[in-house]
């Protein structure tokens, strides 16, 4: 292992150590509901009694199962390792000082705080190249078999886990939803820049199955004629504007198609159909 190698694994590990610190000393006080394993272990402790590093252990452990069959084997070790360590430091962490013992008593804040922390620490995930599983993996296995894009199911699971943390107050479920918007807020700030649409250019061998992969996404596109200068090939570019938040995802779907393909990535600021305005 090369010594930029080990250096992500270490700060890897010190991201799922930090959420897990986050978990226990600012979600678990509040019984805050977020959505995830994280979300489906607070719920099942508070209704069976069971214990939450055990969960979060049981539902990791599915989505590394899961891993080896729909990931690239490189992200597939990031996910056993999550399944290992996230719930290892879950235990390890559950008794450390809560928010409210270190005199932090407003949820408000602590909800504030909690989403930052975890859109930080994604995008320090993102930019490690590493992937933590967890339910974005489940829909990736729904997504294949339905061909509904991942987002909507992702969000629509969360929602289904958040709506039953509800029945501890209506609060909870504002919290809830604030805490996961703050989270995305600073998420795409760090990681996606400050524009929400991207451009894509992409110039692969593989085009009709990068176009086809965008349709069934329901992505619009247009094909470029292009020639490289150096061998003076006609190459075909797709160009396609996206929302920042689906930037990862369909970049990973274009390697998954093509590892070589070439890809340009930029903001944009303005964008406009016709008489609609994005």
């Amino acid at each position: 292992m090369t010594k930029d190698k080990f250096l992500r694994w270490v700060l890897f590990t010190m991201e799922l150590f930090i959420c897990a610190v986050v978990f226990n000393a600012l979600f678990v006080p509040l019984n805050l509901v977020v959505g995830g394993s994280s979300g489906i272990a607070i719920l099942l402790n508070d209704w069976f009694n069971l214990d939450r590093s055990l969960v979060v252990l049981i539902v990791t452990g599915i989505t590394a199962f899961l891993a080896y069959f729909y990931l690239p084997k490189d992200k597939f070790y990031s996910v056993v390792y999550v399944s290992i360590m996230y719930p290892l430091f879950i235990k390890l962490t559950e008794n450390l000082p809560t928010a409210f013992a270190l005199g932090i008593s407003d949820p408000l804040l602590i909800v504030i705080l909690g989403g930052a922390l975890l859109g930080f620490m994604s995008a320090v995930e993102m930019s490690l190249g590493f992937s933590s599983g967890g339910i974005i993996l489940i829909s990736e296995v729904i997504h294949e078999k339905t061909r509904q894009p991942v987002a909507t199911i992702n969000t629509f699971i969360n929602f289904i886990i958040i709506l039953l943390g509800s029945y501890s107050g209506i609060m909870n479920l504002i919290y809830a939803f604030l805490e996961i918007s703050i989270q995305k807020l600073v998420y795409d700030r760090i990681s996606l820049g400050i524009s929400n649409y991207k451009t894509f250019h992409i110039i692969s061998n593989m085009s009709d199955d990068i176009t086809l992969m965008l349709r069934n996404e329901g992505y619009e596109y247009t094909i470029i004629k292009g020639s490289g200068a150096y061998k003076n090939e006609n190459k075909d570019i797709i160009m396609c504007v996206l929302p920042s938040d689906k930037l990862n995802y369909i970049k990973e779907k274009v390697l998954e198609i093509d590892c070589k393909a070439f890809m340009l990535i930029t903001d944009s600021y303005h964008v406009r159909s016709g008489s609609k305005e994005f």
